[in-house]
Protein backbone atom coordinates (compact mmCIF):
# COMPACT_ATOMS: atom_id res chain seq x y z
CA UNK A 1 0.00 0.00 0.00
CA UNK A 2 1.50 3.17 -1.13
CA UNK A 3 2.04 5.60 2.05
CA UNK A 4 1.47 9.25 2.40
CA UNK A 5 4.94 10.80 3.31
CA UNK A 6 5.66 12.16 6.85
CA UNK A 7 5.27 16.02 6.67
CA UNK A 8 6.36 18.49 9.41
CA UNK A 9 2.61 18.09 11.26
CA UNK A 10 3.08 14.81 12.39
CA UNK A 11 6.77 15.52 13.38
CA UNK A 12 5.53 17.85 15.66
CA UNK A 13 2.36 16.55 17.00
CA UNK A 14 3.90 13.22 17.71
CA UNK A 15 6.60 15.26 19.64
CA UNK A 16 3.63 17.21 21.43
CA UNK A 17 2.32 13.58 22.53
CA UNK A 18 5.99 12.29 24.01
CA UNK A 19 6.42 16.28 25.68
CA UNK A 20 3.02 15.98 26.96
CA UNK A 21 3.54 12.74 28.98
CA UNK A 22 0.64 11.18 27.06
CA UNK A 23 0.48 7.66 27.90
CA UNK A 24 -0.82 4.36 25.79
CA UNK A 25 -0.54 1.30 27.43
CA UNK A 26 -2.18 -1.79 25.43
CA UNK A 27 -4.82 -3.30 27.23
CA UNK A 28 -4.12 -7.16 28.76
CA UNK A 29 -5.58 -10.20 26.79
CA UNK A 30 -7.67 -12.73 28.75
CA UNK A 31 -8.82 -15.82 27.65
CA UNK A 32 -12.20 -15.96 26.80
CA UNK A 33 -15.16 -18.35 24.92
CA UNK A 34 -13.72 -16.49 21.19
CA UNK A 35 -10.37 -15.48 20.16
CA UNK A 36 -10.37 -12.22 21.04
CA UNK A 37 -10.22 -10.71 24.98
CA UNK A 38 -11.90 -8.16 26.96
CA UNK A 39 -8.92 -5.36 27.48
CA UNK A 40 -8.04 -4.08 30.96
CA UNK A 41 -9.33 -0.39 31.37
CA UNK A 42 -6.49 2.09 30.99
CA UNK A 43 -6.66 5.74 30.61
CA UNK A 44 -4.99 8.20 28.01
CA UNK A 45 -5.35 11.77 27.38
CA UNK A 46 -5.78 13.07 23.62
CA UNK A 47 -5.05 16.75 23.75
CA UNK A 48 -7.22 18.36 20.94
CA UNK A 49 -5.78 19.86 17.72
CA UNK A 50 -3.18 16.86 17.82
CA UNK A 51 -3.50 14.98 15.00
CA UNK A 52 -1.96 15.72 11.60
CA UNK A 53 -4.14 17.19 8.63
CA UNK A 54 -3.75 14.97 5.80
CA UNK A 55 -3.14 16.41 2.27
CA UNK A 56 -5.91 14.80 -0.30
CA UNK A 57 -3.76 15.59 -2.76
CA UNK A 58 -1.58 12.40 -0.63
CA UNK A 59 -4.60 10.76 0.58
CA UNK A 60 -5.50 7.35 -2.07
CA UNK A 61 -8.12 6.33 0.96
CA UNK A 62 -10.03 10.08 0.90
CA UNK A 63 -11.82 8.70 -2.25
CA UNK A 64 -12.63 5.73 -1.27
CA UNK A 65 -16.90 5.05 -0.47
CA UNK A 66 -16.96 3.72 3.25
CA UNK A 67 -12.77 2.78 2.43
CA UNK A 68 -13.88 0.07 0.98
CA UNK A 69 -11.26 -0.90 -2.00
CA UNK A 70 -12.15 -0.36 -5.39
CA UNK A 71 -10.72 -3.78 -6.07
CA UNK A 72 -8.31 -6.02 -3.77
CA UNK A 73 -9.07 -6.73 -0.31
CA UNK A 74 -6.73 -4.30 2.83
CA UNK A 75 -4.72 -6.92 4.42
CA UNK A 76 -4.33 -5.73 8.49
CA UNK A 77 -3.31 -6.86 11.76
CA UNK A 78 -3.93 -6.46 15.72
CA UNK A 79 -0.64 -6.35 17.83
CA UNK A 80 0.10 -8.32 21.06
CA UNK A 81 -2.06 -5.99 23.28
CA UNK A 82 -0.05 -6.33 26.64
CA UNK A 83 0.71 -3.53 28.86
CA UNK A 84 3.82 -2.09 28.60
CA UNK A 85 4.37 -3.18 24.37
CA UNK A 86 4.76 -0.38 21.89
CA UNK A 87 1.97 -1.09 19.21
CA UNK A 88 3.99 0.89 16.65
CA UNK A 89 7.30 -0.83 17.03
CA UNK A 90 5.57 -3.91 17.34
CA UNK A 91 3.54 -3.43 13.71
CA UNK A 92 6.88 -2.08 12.27
CA UNK A 93 9.14 -5.10 13.56
CA UNK A 94 6.26 -7.13 11.77
CA UNK A 95 6.25 -5.08 8.71
CA UNK A 96 9.85 -5.74 8.06
CA UNK A 97 9.41 -9.61 8.54
CA UNK A 98 7.00 -9.72 6.13
CA UNK A 99 8.39 -7.45 3.60
CA UNK A 100 5.65 -5.07 3.52
CA UNK A 101 3.20 -2.90 5.14
CA UNK A 102 -0.37 -3.44 6.51
CA UNK A 103 -3.23 -1.62 5.19
CA UNK A 104 -5.41 -1.67 8.43
CA UNK A 105 -4.13 -1.81 12.23
CA UNK A 106 -6.95 -2.98 14.56
CA UNK A 107 -7.13 -1.92 18.14
CA UNK A 108 -9.35 -3.35 21.15
CA UNK A 109 -10.29 -0.49 23.53
CA UNK A 110 -12.94 -0.69 26.90
CA UNK A 111 -15.65 2.10 27.89
CA UNK A 112 -13.94 4.59 29.67
CA UNK A 113 -10.60 4.54 27.96
CA UNK A 114 -9.50 7.90 25.70
CA UNK A 115 -8.70 7.06 22.41
CA UNK A 116 -8.24 7.22 19.57
CA UNK A 117 -4.51 6.51 20.63
CA UNK A 118 -1.91 9.85 20.44
CA UNK A 119 0.52 6.84 19.52
CA UNK A 120 -1.30 5.79 16.45
CA UNK A 121 -1.24 9.28 14.49
CA UNK A 122 1.71 8.34 13.17
CA UNK A 123 -0.32 5.02 11.58
CA UNK A 124 -2.70 7.31 10.29
CA UNK A 125 -0.47 9.90 8.69
CA UNK A 126 1.20 7.19 7.37
CA UNK A 127 -1.88 5.83 5.05
CA UNK A 128 -2.89 3.16 7.29
CA UNK A 129 -6.99 2.50 8.36
CA UNK A 130 -7.07 2.97 12.09
CA UNK A 131 -9.81 0.32 13.39
CA UNK A 132 -11.06 0.21 16.84
CA UNK A 133 -13.51 -2.20 19.21
CA UNK A 134 -15.14 -0.56 21.76
CA UNK A 135 -16.40 -3.24 24.41
CA UNK A 136 -19.01 -1.33 26.99
CA UNK A 137 -19.28 -2.54 29.99
CA UNK A 138 -23.06 -1.01 30.55
CA UNK A 139 -26.44 -2.48 29.36
CA UNK A 140 -26.56 -2.30 26.04
CA UNK A 141 -30.80 -0.65 26.67
CA UNK A 142 -28.43 1.88 29.32
CA UNK A 143 -26.80 3.43 25.80
CA UNK A 144 -29.28 3.27 23.23
CA UNK A 145 -31.79 5.27 25.69
CA UNK A 146 -29.01 8.19 26.28
CA UNK A 147 -28.06 7.27 29.81
CA UNK A 148 -23.44 7.15 28.20
CA UNK A 149 -24.05 10.10 25.98
CA UNK A 150 -21.26 11.91 27.61
CA UNK A 151 -19.02 9.66 27.02
CA UNK A 152 -20.02 8.42 23.54
CA UNK A 153 -20.02 12.53 22.45
CA UNK A 154 -16.59 12.78 24.04
CA UNK A 155 -15.15 9.61 22.32
CA UNK A 156 -16.57 10.94 18.77
CA UNK A 157 -15.22 14.19 19.39
CA UNK A 158 -11.53 12.72 19.63
CA UNK A 159 -12.35 10.45 16.62
CA UNK A 160 -13.01 14.45 14.81
CA UNK A 161 -9.56 15.55 16.26
CA UNK A 162 -7.62 12.46 15.14
CA UNK A 163 -8.38 13.35 11.49
CA UNK A 164 -7.07 9.74 10.24
CA UNK A 165 -9.20 7.11 8.66
CA UNK A 166 -10.76 5.26 10.77
CA UNK A 167 -13.51 2.35 11.66
CA UNK A 168 -15.13 1.89 15.20
CA UNK A 169 -16.60 -1.65 15.62
CA UNK A 170 -18.95 -0.82 18.87
CA UNK A 171 -18.83 -4.27 21.40
CA UNK A 172 -17.07 -6.68 18.51
CA UNK A 173 -18.85 -10.25 19.13
CA UNK A 174 -21.75 -9.81 20.83
CA UNK A 175 -23.26 -13.29 20.01
CA UNK A 176 -22.48 -14.79 23.52
CA UNK A 177 -23.56 -11.74 25.39
CA UNK A 178 -26.70 -11.98 24.22
CA UNK A 179 -29.10 -12.73 27.08
CA UNK A 180 -26.79 -12.00 29.82
CA UNK A 181 -25.91 -9.21 31.72
CA UNK A 182 -26.06 -6.94 28.71
CA UNK A 183 -29.14 -7.30 27.47
CA UNK A 184 -31.29 -8.67 24.46
CA UNK A 185 -30.07 -8.50 20.70
CA UNK A 186 -32.63 -5.75 20.41
CA UNK A 187 -30.66 -4.04 23.03
CA UNK A 188 -27.83 -4.52 21.46
CA UNK A 189 -29.33 -3.09 17.60
CA UNK A 190 -30.32 -0.26 19.48
CA UNK A 191 -27.45 0.50 21.52
CA UNK A 192 -25.60 0.50 18.15
CA UNK A 193 -27.69 2.82 16.31
CA UNK A 194 -27.77 5.28 19.41
CA UNK A 195 -23.74 5.87 18.94
CA UNK A 196 -24.07 5.94 15.48
CA UNK A 197 -26.28 8.63 15.75
CA UNK A 198 -24.69 10.63 18.15
CA UNK A 199 -21.21 10.50 16.10
CA UNK A 200 -23.36 11.74 13.36
CA UNK A 201 -24.62 14.58 15.81
CA UNK A 202 -20.88 15.31 16.42
CA UNK A 203 -18.98 15.67 12.91
CA UNK A 204 -17.73 12.45 13.10
CA UNK A 205 -19.58 11.55 10.20
CA UNK A 206 -16.72 9.67 8.22
CA UNK A 207 -15.80 7.07 11.22
CA UNK A 208 -16.81 3.62 9.32
CA UNK A 209 -19.12 1.40 11.60
CA UNK A 210 -18.41 -2.06 11.76
CA UNK A 211 -20.92 -4.56 13.01
CA UNK A 212 -18.35 -7.37 13.96
CA UNK A 213 -18.79 -10.86 15.00
CA UNK A 214 -17.95 -14.31 16.26
CA UNK A 215 -19.68 -15.69 13.18
CA UNK A 216 -20.54 -19.48 14.22
CA UNK A 217 -23.51 -21.05 13.08
CA UNK A 218 -24.74 -21.38 16.48
CA UNK A 219 -26.18 -18.16 16.76
CA UNK A 220 -26.92 -17.39 13.00
CA UNK A 221 -30.57 -17.26 14.60
CA UNK A 222 -29.84 -14.24 16.22
CA UNK A 223 -28.42 -12.18 12.97
CA UNK A 224 -31.51 -10.56 12.11
CA UNK A 225 -32.27 -9.19 15.35
CA UNK A 226 -28.58 -8.31 16.24
CA UNK A 227 -28.55 -6.42 12.64
CA UNK A 228 -28.64 -2.50 13.44
CA UNK A 229 -29.13 -1.84 10.10
CA UNK A 230 -28.24 -0.72 6.30
CA UNK A 231 -27.98 2.40 7.55
CA UNK A 232 -25.64 2.51 9.83
CA UNK A 233 -23.75 -1.01 8.78
CA UNK A 234 -20.96 -0.12 6.61
CA UNK A 235 -18.58 -3.06 6.78
CA UNK A 236 -20.05 -6.50 8.54
CA UNK A 237 -17.10 -8.54 10.29
CA UNK A 238 -16.21 -12.22 11.69
CA UNK A 239 -13.78 -13.81 12.84
CA UNK A 240 -13.00 -17.51 11.51
CA UNK A 241 -9.98 -19.40 13.03
CA UNK A 242 -8.73 -22.77 12.60
CA UNK A 243 -8.77 -24.31 15.93
CA UNK A 244 -7.27 -27.38 15.39
CA UNK A 245 -3.92 -28.31 17.49
CA UNK A 246 -4.88 -25.97 20.28
CA UNK A 247 -8.46 -27.61 21.78
CA UNK A 248 -9.51 -31.10 21.97
CA UNK A 249 -11.03 -33.14 19.40
CA UNK A 250 -11.09 -30.59 16.80
CA UNK A 251 -10.40 -31.21 13.14
CA UNK A 252 -8.11 -29.19 11.47
CA UNK A 253 -9.61 -26.29 8.92
CA UNK A 254 -8.13 -24.29 6.12
CA UNK A 255 -9.64 -20.95 6.18
CA UNK A 256 -11.62 -21.67 3.29
CA UNK A 257 -13.31 -23.89 5.11
CA UNK A 258 -13.71 -21.80 8.54
CA UNK A 259 -15.10 -19.33 6.45
CA UNK A 260 -17.67 -21.01 4.40
CA UNK A 261 -20.65 -20.87 6.71
CA UNK A 262 -20.99 -17.27 7.82
CA UNK A 263 -19.68 -16.09 4.08
CA UNK A 264 -22.56 -17.75 2.37
CA UNK A 265 -24.69 -16.20 5.08
CA UNK A 266 -23.96 -13.08 4.73
CA UNK A 267 -23.09 -13.05 0.94
CA UNK A 268 -26.80 -14.19 0.39
CA UNK A 269 -28.22 -11.62 3.21
CA UNK A 270 -26.45 -8.54 3.02
CA UNK A 271 -24.96 -8.38 -1.02
CA UNK A 272 -24.34 -5.00 -0.69
CA UNK A 273 -22.43 -4.91 2.38
CA UNK A 274 -18.19 -5.20 2.31
CA UNK A 275 -17.47 -7.95 4.26
CA UNK A 276 -13.82 -8.24 6.75
CA UNK A 277 -12.31 -11.20 8.09
CA UNK A 278 -11.64 -9.00 11.24
CA UNK A 279 -9.77 -11.68 13.06
CA UNK A 280 -8.04 -14.86 11.81
CA UNK A 281 -5.31 -17.04 12.91
CA UNK A 282 -4.16 -20.94 12.89
CA UNK A 283 -1.56 -22.69 15.41
CA UNK A 284 1.01 -24.93 14.33
CA UNK A 285 -0.05 -28.41 13.58
CA UNK A 286 3.50 -30.17 16.59
CA UNK A 287 3.57 -32.89 13.34
CA UNK A 288 3.65 -31.04 11.15
CA UNK A 289 6.14 -27.96 10.89
CA UNK A 290 5.17 -26.58 7.65
CA UNK A 291 1.50 -26.94 8.05
CA UNK A 292 0.81 -23.58 9.38
CA UNK A 293 3.15 -22.12 6.09
CA UNK A 294 0.88 -23.86 4.14
CA UNK A 295 -2.58 -23.00 5.48
CA UNK A 296 -1.20 -19.46 5.37
CA UNK A 297 -0.13 -19.91 1.37
CA UNK A 298 -3.83 -21.83 0.66
CA UNK A 299 -5.31 -18.49 1.75
CA UNK A 300 -3.49 -16.96 -0.28
CA UNK A 301 -4.48 -18.82 -3.38
CA UNK A 302 -8.44 -18.97 -2.19
CA UNK A 303 -8.63 -15.09 -1.21
CA UNK A 304 -9.78 -13.79 -4.75
CA UNK A 305 -11.49 -16.95 -6.34
CA UNK A 306 -13.30 -18.10 -3.65
CA UNK A 307 -13.81 -15.05 -1.28
CA UNK A 308 -14.15 -11.70 -3.30
CA UNK A 309 -16.65 -9.85 -1.29
CA UNK A 310 -13.98 -10.12 1.95
CA UNK A 311 -12.44 -6.36 1.71
CA UNK A 312 -9.80 -6.81 4.40
CA UNK A 313 -8.96 -9.77 5.88
CA UNK A 314 -7.12 -8.99 9.64
CA UNK A 315 -4.81 -11.44 11.15
CA UNK A 316 -4.80 -11.48 15.15
CA UNK A 317 -1.47 -11.90 15.83
CA UNK A 318 -1.18 -12.23 19.58
CA UNK A 319 0.27 -15.55 21.41
CA UNK A 320 1.60 -15.85 25.09
CA UNK A 321 0.46 -17.68 28.02
CA UNK A 322 -2.33 -16.45 28.64
CA UNK A 323 -4.55 -17.30 25.89
CA UNK A 324 -4.94 -20.87 24.79
CA UNK A 325 -3.66 -20.90 21.41
CA UNK A 326 -0.80 -19.46 19.63
CA UNK A 327 -1.31 -17.91 16.86
CA UNK A 328 1.34 -15.38 16.73
CA UNK A 329 2.88 -15.29 13.51
CA UNK A 330 6.81 -15.84 14.61
CA UNK A 331 5.73 -18.83 15.99
CA UNK A 332 7.68 -20.39 13.45
CA UNK A 333 10.40 -19.11 10.53
CA UNK A 334 8.35 -21.49 8.43
CA UNK A 335 4.77 -19.73 9.73
CA UNK A 336 6.37 -16.19 9.19
CA UNK A 337 8.26 -16.94 6.13
CA UNK A 338 4.59 -18.25 4.65
CA UNK A 339 2.56 -15.64 5.74
CA UNK A 340 5.12 -13.67 3.95
CA UNK A 341 4.60 -15.59 0.98
CA UNK A 342 0.76 -14.48 1.16
CA UNK A 343 1.25 -11.16 2.24
CA UNK A 344 2.76 -10.98 -1.12
CA UNK A 345 -0.21 -11.11 -4.08
CA UNK A 346 -1.39 -8.49 -5.88
CA UNK A 347 -5.05 -8.95 -4.86
CA UNK A 348 -4.02 -7.86 -1.07
CA UNK A 349 -2.43 -5.00 -2.42
CA UNK A 350 -5.12 -2.57 -3.30
CA UNK A 351 -3.34 0.54 -4.00
CA UNK A 352 -0.91 -1.45 -5.55
CA UNK A 353 2.37 -0.88 -3.65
Amino acid sequence: MRRSPLGPVLALAVLAAACSGLSSSPPVASPTTSSSSVPAAVTTTVTPDEGPAIDAGDDPLAALDHLVPESGAWLGSSVDFQDGNDDIALLGAREEQIGREFDLFRDYRQWGQEFPDPAHVELAAQGRIVMYSWKPNRPWAEIAAGGEDAEIRATAARFLEFGGHTMLAFHHEPEDEVGGRFGSAADFAAAFRHIHEVFQEEGAGDVVFVWALIGYERWFPLYDELYPGDDVVDWIAWDPYNWAACRPLVAWETLEEASAPFYELAAATWPDKPLMVGEFGTSEDPGDPDAKATWFRHFAAMAEAERPAVKAWVYFDLGHPAVECHWRLDSSPESLAGFAEAAAIPWLDPLGG
